[in-house]
C-alpha cells in the first residue's frame, strides 16, 4: 500500500506546516486513537494500525521531499495521493456522476458537506490514493466503485 513519491511538490509554506503538524498529530495519537475506535486485537484493529502506518510512511516521505515555498500561493495545491484535509473529486464508474469529498479527521470540530471521516468506508478506501486510481467501497448500502478525477489540498 506504500506509495512512492518519485517528483518533488512544490508547496506553500502553510500546507507545508499543515502536513508536518498532521503528521506529528498522527504519529502521537495512534494508540489513542486505535484504543479509542478498536479496542478489542480484532483483525480490523490490524488492518487500520496497518493503514496509519502506512499513511505515516507515506506523509513522512512526502514532507522529505517537498519545496517549500514562500510566498502564498492562492491556488489550491495538487496532491500526489490523498491525504488527510484534501478535497477529493470522485466519479461514480457506474453512474458517471461526479461527487467531492473532504477527508476530514473523526474528530473533526468543523463538519460541512462532503466531509468524510477517514475511519469511514469511503474515508478508507480513499486514503493514499492517486488521482486516476478507482477504488471500491464497500458500505452498508451496498458496494460502490469510484474513478479519482483529482485530489486538492485547499
Amino acid at each position: 500500500m506504500s506509495k512512492k513519491v518519485s517528483k518533488k511538490y512544490r508547496f506553500p509554506k502553510a500546507t507545508f506546516e499543515n502536513l508536518v503538524k498532521q503528521l506529528v498529530d498522527i504519529e502521537e495519537g495512534k494508540n489513542q486513537l486505535l484504543n479509542e475506535y478498536y479496542p478489542e486485537p480484532t483483525p480490523e484493529r490490524r488492518e487500520f494500525e496497518k493503514t496509519l502506518d502506512s499513511y505515516i510512511l507515506n506523509v513522512d516521505k512526502l514532507v522529505k521531499s517537498a519545496c517549500v515555498s514562500e510566498e502564498s500561493e492562492e491556488s489550491e495545491e495538487i496532491f500526489p495521493f490523498v491525504t488527510i484535509g484534501c478535497q477529493v473529486e470522485v466519479e461514480d464508474i457506474e453512474s458517471e456522476e461526479k461527487y467531492i469529498f473532504r477527508i476530514v479527521t473523526p474528530f473533526e470540530s468543523t463538519v460541512e458537506k462532503g466531509d468524510i471521516s477517514y475511519l469511514s468506508p469511503m474515508g478508507k478506501s480513499l486514503l493514499m490514493k492517486k488521482s486516476g486510481e478507482k477504488t471500491e467501497v464497500k458500505a452498508p448500502g451496498g458496494t460502490f466503485c469510484y474513478k479519482i478525477k483529482t485530489i486538492r489540498h485547499p
